[in-house]
């Protein structure tokens, strides 16, 4: 009755992600991403948070990079968006964003925030995480793995002190 979805939409329900399949009288089909149809019985659907992103115009691609701590802040920032800027399906409106976003224990790690249409949404996405990828190693800006420290401190000589008890 409210057509909050149709035949062709991609869809989020009940924590599935797929395309609508079929909609009947008492029950939807979804044909996941992997393949597989599921049928929920349309009393789930109704009472499902649904995410129809075929009814987007546009869609926001959220990315995080981690960078090594010895790299130059600023210069990544400006690669990623001379990245954002090559690719013709980044949209002008609104402005991609790039903030340093944490201090985690291996990386400092960015942001990357940017509109594509709804459609290309994960076209875009992979292709921009190569093309940042690269752009970075270009520049020599290191995207680093996740590391420890290991510190071995020289051994502690003990000493056994045999008590009177002991001696017996």
């Amino acid at each position: 009755i409210e057509k909050r979805i149709k035949v062709g939409d991609a869809v989020k329900i009940s924590n599935e992600w797929g395309m609508i399949e079929t909609v009947g009288i008492i029950s939807t089909k979804i044909r996941l991403w992997s393949g597989e149809i599921l049928t929920l019985p349309n009393s789930t659907v109704l009472d499902s948070p649904i995410y129809n992103y075929s009814r987007s115009i546009a869609r926001r691609v959220d990315i995080k990079i981690g960078i090594s701590y010895s790299s130059n802040i600023d210069k990544a920032i400006e690669t990623i968006k001379t990245a954002l800027w090559n690719n013709e399906l980044v949209l002008a409106e609104p402005e991609p964003v790039v903030i340093v976003d944490t201090l985690a224990e291996s990386s400092v790690d960015l942001k990357i925030l940017f509109w594509v249409p709804a459609q290309e949404f994960w076209t875009v996405r992979r292709v921009v995480i190569r093309d940042i990828k690269k752009a970075l190693e270009s520049v020599g800006i290191e995207i680093p793995f996740p590391q420890r420290d290991v510190w071995f401190r020289s051994p502690i000589e003990v000493k056994l002190v045999k008590s009177e008890e002991n001696k017996k």
